[in-house]
């Protein structure tokens, strides 16, 4: 409880937690920041036999992982020997800006049931040209019978070649695999990896209503009562990554109250009939700002006189901007790099920077990372 997990890494599973043994039950008001795994669950997982696991009010930010950016559950012991199969609760909790290098940027679940409940996933991807599942991917085989539920969640901006919002893979014709939605948010771009595909196989996709697709990829199975399809959900600021809803929002009040949490994603009550989404509109907008940051900076020597080492770690790869500031916020330098390697590692001249504090900052135009550093 409580507890902020940073920068841990692991060979093989979890990089911040591995609770092979269900050992674990409950995980509450938790940050996972920055952690990484050369395996499944970039900063969690878990693989045990008849076990529940409960996650609250906790957040999944900057975790890389091989499967499972953020979270690898597993529940392949349990299935082999017939017993009753893991569960994951997933309950107020936000996935944000993880990274997968082969399937799954957010959540990778394999033979195990979950629920999902005033949960974001947004901006998670697997880097793979073929990868698969951008927020989750859901895999189901040795003839066993998984359930996945999903409700009152925003699975928004997530990229993938394949199943940029949820990838389903069913393996087997005595297996089977039934996911069911309500009163959830796809906005997942069309065209790139879509909002939900099946990888295999003949999973069951239930809708129990109040759900919103952005785009028409989901428009043969988003034919609950109260489905929208091709319809913008009118965030407040997206672009600052604020998925509250505004007061036009075509979600207001359209949601499914049968089952519906009594509060969203911040604690809010939902009021009235309850809205689309992980957020329930207060009708109030609300700015605040939110910046995520990702990968893993370190700067040298510090404090420095002339030239000015950093190292920045991440498995994301692509075009950043540097940014040097002064205390006064004032732009001092700037340049664009290329980085096209898990590590990139530079020099910078300061040597014409006068005496006093700065901040050397890397952005790729939605996330970021920054440190101090001292010019002599």
């Amino acid at each position: 409880d409580a507890c902020t997990f940073r920068s841990n890494q692991a060979d093989n599973v979890g990089g911040a937690i591995s609770n092979a043994f269900g050992a674990i039950t409950n995980i509450t008001n938790t940050t996972f920041e920055s952690n990484t795994c050369n395996g499944t669950g970039g900063a969690l997982f878990s693989q045990n036999d008849e076990n529940i696991i409960t996650v609250k009010n906790s957040t999944f930010i900057s975790n890389e992982g091989e499967f499972g950016g953020a979270i690898g559950m597993n529940g392949d012991n349990a299935a082999s020997e017939g017993l009753t199969l893991p569960v994951l609760n997933l309950e107020q909790v936000s996935i944000t800006a993880n990274f997968a290098l082969r399937q799954a940027g957010g959540i990778n679940i394999t033979n195990a049931n979950a629920n999902l409940e005033n949960v974001l996933l947004d901006l998670n991807l697997p880097l793979d040209d073929d990868g698969v599942g951008g927020g989750i991917s859901f895999n189901t085989n040795d003839s066993i019978a998984a359930v996945f539920n999903i409700i009152n969640s925003t699975i928004i901006e997530n990229t993938a070649s394949l199943g940029a919002g949820i990838a389903n893979w069913k393996f087997g014709e005595l297996s089977t695999s039934t996911l069911t939605v309500q009163n959830t948010i796809f906005a997942n771009p069309e065209g790139d990896g879509n909002n939900y595909v099946i990888e295999a196989g003949d999973p069951v996709f239930v809708s129990n209503g109040g759900n919103l697709s952005a785009n028409t990829s989901m428009e043969m199975i988003l034919t609950g009562p109260n489905d929208l399809n091709d319809v913008g959900p009118q965030f407040v600021d997206p672009s600052d990554f604020n998925y509250q809803l505004m007061n036009e929002s075509p979600c207001v009040d359209q949601g499914i109250a049968d089952g519906a949490p009594p509060t969203d994603l911040l604690g809010n009550p939902r009021v009235g009939e309850p809205d689309i989404g992980a957020y329930e509109n207060q009708m109030m907008v609300n700015t605040e700002e939110r910046h995520y940051r990702f990968g893993q900076l370190t700067l040298f020597p510090n404090p420095v006189e002339n030239q000015l080492n950093y190292n920045f770690s991440t498995i994301w790869r692509g075009q950043l901007t540097l940014q040097i500031s002064d205390a006064a916020g004032k732009v001092v330098h700037q340049e664009v790099l290329t980085k096209s390697t898990d590590d990139l590692q530079q020099l910078t001249d300061v040597s014409q920077l006068p005496a006093g504090t700065y901040q050397l900052s890397l952005s790729n135009g939605r996330l970021y990372q920054t440190q101090s550093f001292i010019k002599q």
